[in-house]
């Protein structure tokens, strides 16, 4: 009974995201947010300062809110993909994006599972314990009881993926009263890094999408 209601389950939430990846594409398409680059370690959205020259992250400002998990600033941390919001994901409860992403790098289901209940540093540090380095094939894999996927790190496949990740994280009551207190102020995460060969998710797949959401 709990495989069929599982199964049941998990065809409802292909039709749920169909219907919303559609509607998030529709919205407002995925463009990285591009910022001028100052003296050193400087940048600038437009004429507003979001990281100093000596690289110190700005955590809001007039026109932004700059996400960091160590932030003092409520919003800033509470976005994060660090921060513990619990969501449903392919039929699984999770406890953060962070979870799920650093579950990608390790071939065994058991311990995938085991990494999506994770959040903060001891979902970042699992990515310690995994056998085999992903960055070497360029390949992630997702597998819970009922579905099994292999992706290629820059395939359509995974970009996907990701629309379906943060589409489900959507579904957290406190993710999205944090994410309507940011009004209309451009979302950024200067921290992240934007080389895809090195990161599951880099500044701009992260900043396209927690800004499209906003639209949702």
């Amino acid at each position: 009974m709990k495989f069929k209601s599982t199964f049941v389950f998990a065809i409802y939430f292909a039709q749920f995201l169909w219907y919303d990846l559609a509607m998030f594409k529709q919205l407002k398409p995925i463009n990285p947010i591009y910022l001028k680059q100052g003296f050193a370690n400087e940048l600038f959205l437009d004429d507003e300062l979001v990281q100093t020259v000596d690289g110190k992250i700005i955590d809001e400002g007039d026109t932004f809110v700059n996400i960091k998990y160590t932030s003092e600033n409520q919003i800033s941390k509470g976005l994060s993909n660090l921060f513990q919001h619990g969501f449903k994901f392919y039929g699984d409860n999770v406890k953060s994006i962070e979870g799920v992403l650093q579950s990608l790098k390790h071939n065994s289901m058991q311990r995938q599972v085991e990494i999506r209940q994770l959040w903060g540093m001891d979902a970042i540090n699992s990515r310690e314990t995994a056998p085999v380095d992903w960055r070497i094939k360029q390949q992630l894999v997702f597998k819970n009881a009922t579905r099994e996927d292999i992706m290629c790190r820059h395939g359509e496949q995974y970009q996907e993926f990701l629309n379906a990740l943060f589409l489900s994280l959507n579904q957290n009551p406190l993710f999205k009263e944090v994410l309507k207190c940011t009004g209309k102020k451009t979302l950024l995460h200067t921290a992240g890094l934007t080389d895809q060969t090195q990161t599951v998710l880099t500044r701009h797949e992260f900043e396209g999408r927690i800004n499209a959401l906003k639209d949702l």
